[in-house]
């Protein structure tokens, strides 16, 4: 049979194409979401063994921190078969201060094999941690599992400073960053988020607010691609 020719034109809003164009179209469109996704895993693999929380949304409809977003941030840092998490308060500004600061934990990991414990807190005052799995609650917001209590007199967590703890675990399953990397269980008005942060002495100086880290939405290009993807593959088996 005679192979017909390889064309494009418009028509009726359709494109047409000859058999040759159609197969290295349709291949061309499959291969694109792959593409994607190792293009993506090799941009996160450059982060790997680091996680990173920048809290930049007043949720609560409180007063937001004076500064620049994020306001403040949590770092954590896979170091050996520990991880370490670094908060630092860098962009508040005058007299704003935190009073508390919560996270989430793998939910199929054992919270109580999780160990937390001081390495730099000398910035700070008296502080404390609670670990409670899905039963801390910001303000407002969702269940957290474990949350840090500082000082809000005397030798506060204020502007420029940073605690850093140790964070081990003693039970099964694998741990590393990513075992912080939840969101907090559903509850309340808003989240659920990643982490939440309660700031005081906003605003005028007399003023609080809530603060938190949303999630990253989905990435648009591989949403479109992907629905491409699936609409190619459909047109096909029609035809």
């Amino acid at each position: 049979m005679k192979e017909l020719p390889v064309y494009l034109s418009l028509k009726h809003g359709f494109i047409k194409q000859g058999p040759n164009m159609v197969t290295k179209i349709s291949k061309i469109v499959l291969l694109l979401p792959l593409a994607v996704i190792i293009a993506l895993s090799i941009v996160c693999s450059a982060n790997a063994g680091t996680l990173t929380f920048g809290l930049d949304m007043e949720y609560s409809g409180g007063v937001a921190p004076n500064g620049t977003a994020p306001w403040i941030t949590a770092t954590f840092i896979d170091v050996g078969p520990n991880v370490q998490l670094s908060m630092s308060s860098s962009n508040l500004t005058g007299t704003e201060k935190i009073k508390e600061w919560y996270f989430n934990f793998n939910d199929d990991l054992d919270l109580a094999s999780l160990n937390i414990n001081p390495n730099d807190t000398s910035a700070v005052g008296s502080s404390s941690v609670t670990k409670d799995k899905n039963n801390l609650q910001a303000d407002g917001d969702g269940k957290y599992d474990f949350m840090f209590a500082f000082s809000t007199s005397g030798n506060v967590f204020s502007s420029g400073e940073t605690v850093v703890y140790d964070l081990g675990y003693t039970g099964g399953g694998s741990f590393d960053v990513s075992s912080f990397n939840y969101l907090s269980s559903p509850s309340g008005g808003h989240g659920p988020f990643y982490s939440a942060s309660h700031v005081q002495n906003t605003g005028d100086g007399s003023e609080s607010g809530w603060i938190a880290v949303v999630p990253e939405p989905i990435s648009s290009t591989l949403f479109i691609v992907g629905s491409a993807a699936l609409g190619f593959r459909h047109y096909r088996r029609k035809k």
